[in-house]
């Protein structure tokens, strides 16, 4: 008889209290989830735009150094030049070190192909002293483009 009155009195949550906490706590849990798989993607897209940007500033820091007497003359003569991994290596009075490894780099499995494009500066106090460097970076479906100067 005291079992039957203990059993009675017991406290406790039934099984849809139970069932209705646990699809709340689901719920709570797949929107957060999602969240991180955003957060995941956000992060890969940035990491690749950031390795472009890397490579880029990589070939403008080679192309800063090489001859600027060698540029100019060549720039006198063409007005604009283009280089990409195709045609730098036509260019061997002007390019010193290994330019094809510089223009198609691979990072993480995906390859990077980099053009760059020199010009004659515009303003004429500044023509004999900078030239315009153009690069710009292609991977996959995105590109970035970087500008800088060759300086004397």
């Amino acid at each position: 008889m005291k079992l039957c009155r203990r059993a009675k009195k017991q406290n406790g949550y039934t099984l849809l209290e139970v069932m209705l906490s646990v699809a709340i706590l689901g719920i709570l849990f797949m929107t957060t989830m999602g969240f991180f798989s955003q957060s995941f993607q956000y992060t890969k897209e940035n990491e690749s735009k950031t390795v472009g940007v890397n490579v880029a500033r990589n070939v403008l820091n080679y192309l800063e150094r090489q001859d600027f007497e060698e540029m100019h003359k060549k720039l006198d003569q063409a007005k604009q030049l283009e280089l990409s991994y195709d045609t730098c290596k036509k260019e061997t009075g002007i390019l010193t070190g290994n330019c094809e490894a510089m223009f198609r780099t691979t990072v993480n499995n995906v390859p990077y192909l980099t053009k760059a494009n020199f010009s004659l500066h515009p303003d004429e106090k500044l023509k004999d002293y900078l030239i315009p460097i153009t690069v710009e970076v292609e991977w996959q479906d995105e590109s970035i483009i970087v500008e800088g100067a060759m300086k004397r």
